[in-house]
């Protein structure tokens, strides 16, 4: 028998390693923060994805993920994930319908699957959200994700979104038991927006009920917040007590918290500079100033524009007000385009 080489034994290491199946490393980028981490996805779990990486694990909270860029995915997945980012949902659902007929998502992967079909349900769910899409499909879509992936990292998040679109429809029971369902997550910012959402049933049910939103709400901002999603759901509950605060006309206060949060450098979302200037039109409306209320809504239709779920409330408000130079043909204007632009919102019903 001949004897093979050091020289032999490193060529014929350098084959194997050659044909050997290279282990997937995916990228996880992280709320708020520049610095992605690596590795192989081992385990997948409703509250954690766990990565391996040279025999380390790292376990990381469902809610601090971004996104998981997946091994093998189709190029255009990235782009309808930047997209969504950037809020043209339109464009990101077609990506993602794009990305799932691509022969590269036949990926053994389920994490890659789950994401597509979760990035399906969830732009769809969000222009219904919007006034651009109807209910009951995006619905349907996050029922079936549920379904079709019960370990999905996005759990939480279709739970989330099935609440929002039950409390759009009125459907009180269902509403309610999605806020509860998210309650049970481990995770504090998944238990910051239960509460957000119990205490927003609570002020749209009925006649409202602002003395327990309130309660609700003080309760989420009373929470620790350590990560970006946690950050952000507080701002959602100081936006829900500043809502407490106009329904028991303390409007005084109202408009100052809502000053801060105008003013304040940290808080650059045009999402939420949006939701502050409708909230601050709607104070002036029940105080009696609805010279006021029009400059606030105007921000929002001539600034802020892409903004839809703000934009369409602002239509709507700007379609009802008289006052000054804001005329009837102004506020006719203003009703043509919000119910050509949001055919399917509330506020186009009204």
């Amino acid at each position: 028998m001949q004897k093979l080489t050091l020289a032999g034994f490193m060529a014929l290491w350098m084959v194997a390693s050659l044909l050997a199946p290279a282990a997937a490393t995916e990228t996880v980028s992280l709320k708020g923060k520049k610095k992605s981490i690596f590795g192989e996805v081992i385990k997948i779990t409703p509250d954690s994805v766990t990565l391996e990486n040279r025999s380390k694990t790292t376990e990381i909270p469902s809610g601090q993920i971004e996104s998981i860029k997946w091994t093998g995915e189709p190029a255009i997945m990235n782009v309808a994930r930047n997209s969504e980012r950037a809020g043209q949902l339109e464009r990101a659902l077609k990506g993602y319908q794009e990305a799932k007929n691509d022969p590269d998502a036949k990926s053994p992967l389920p994490g890659l699957r789950a994401d597509l079909d979760f990035g399906i349900a969830a732009t769809t769910a969000k222009l219904a959200l919007a006034g651009t899409g109807d209910a009951d499909p995006a619905i349907k879509g996050l029922e079936a994700f549920r379904e079709r992936h019960p370990e999905s990292f996005h759990t939480y998040s279709a739970v989330d979104l099935l609440g929002r679109l039950y409390a759009r429809k009125q459907d009180w029971k269902n509403a309610t038991a999605a806020f509860d369902l998210l309650g049970q997550s481990k995770q504090s910012e998944h238990q910051m927006a239960s509460k957000i959402g119990r205490a927003e049933l609570f002020l749209k049910q009925g006649g409202g009920d602002p003395v327990k939103a309130a309660s609700e709400f003080d309760a989420v901002l009373q929470m620790p917040a350590k990560t970006p999603g946690e950050r952000s759901r507080q701002l959602d509950a100081r936006f829900g007590k500043i809502a407490c605060q106009i329904e028991q006309k303390q409007f005084e206060q109202a408009l100052k918290n809502l000053n801060q949060i105008v003013d304040d450098p940290a808080i650059t979302e045009n999402s939420a500079v949006a939701r502050a200037y409708i909230l601050q039109g709607k104070c002036h409306i029940a105080a009696g100033n609805d010279d006021a209320a029009v400059l606030d809504f105007l921000k929002v239709d001539l600034m802020l524009p892409n903004e839809k779920p703000s934009h369409a409330e602002a239509l709507y408000h700007l379609s009802q007000l008289r006052t000054g130079n804001w005329n009837p043909s102004r506020a006719e204007n203003a009703r043509k385009r919000l119910e050509s632009r949001y055919p399917n919102s509330p506020w186009a019903k009204r």
